[in-house]
């Protein structure tokens, strides 16, 4: 059993910023580990599974340029 952790913004963020955002929290994730021990737990592949919240356009951007 786990708890699933958001990081909600307003949908008025701009999609640069929100991009930005998303990159620096996988490209810093030992950053994040540092910090606490579940930010290693960090993995692209369950970030991208926000149901019931939609993704913001530019994570949206960042995870298809990770894909590719």
């Amino acid at each position: 059993m786990g708890v699933a952790n958001y990081l909600a913004v307003r949908t008025s963020m701009a999609e640069p910023v929100a991009y930005r955002l998303i990159r620096a929290l996988f490209e810093h994730r030992d950053v994040l580990a540092a910090a606490h021990p579940m930010g290693s737990r960090l993995d692209r592949g369950e970030a991208i599974n926000t149901y019931p919240l939609p993704l913001h356009p530019g994570a949206t951007r960042y995870y298809r340029q990770m894909k590719s």
